[in-house]
């Protein structure tokens, strides 16, 4: 069993019981599928950074369960068939170390917040700009 975490946003429309309808589905689907939920945080109505099927906003929770690797496609066939799901981000937390910093596909910068792949540059020098010529 692998750890998932979930982003998973809802229509702005719904209101409170129909949005807790649509979680509990999404509950019992990964209960069906052989996993477990762990962690449930409600963030609530929240503004998007962009919209998503003309929504500006939406009611977004996050999910972290233990799910077998088999039951994600069923998983996320679930979410598509729902259609007061705006969008579902799925994780798997096994697999990423957030405080890793070969995830960001670089290493991370020394103290000076230099580069480490450049070669280090010294000082730099002085040089005047040359006067500005009037044009009589």
């Amino acid at each position: 069993m692998n750890t998932y975490e979930a982003f998973v946003i809802l229509k702005p429309i719904l209101d409170v019981d129909n949005s807790d309808n649509v979680l509990k589905v999404l509950e019992e689907a990964v209960e069906n599928l052989g996993g477990k939920i762990v962690k449930k945080d409600k963030l609530g109505r929240k503004r998007l950074a962009y919209e998503i099927n003309k929504f500006k906003d939406g009611f977004i929770t996050t999910y972290l369960f233990n799910l077998p690797p088999t039951a994600v496609t069923p998983f996320k066939r679930a979410c598509q068939l729902n259609e007061d799901i705006l969008r579902v981000a799925l994780v798997n937390r096994n697999k990423v170390d957030i405080t890793d910093a070969s995830v960001y596909g670089r290493e991370r910068p020394n103290e000076r917040g230099d580069r480490p792949d450049r070669p280090e540059r010294g000082e730099r020098e002085f040089r005047p700009r040359p006067a500005m010529r009037s044009a009589d």
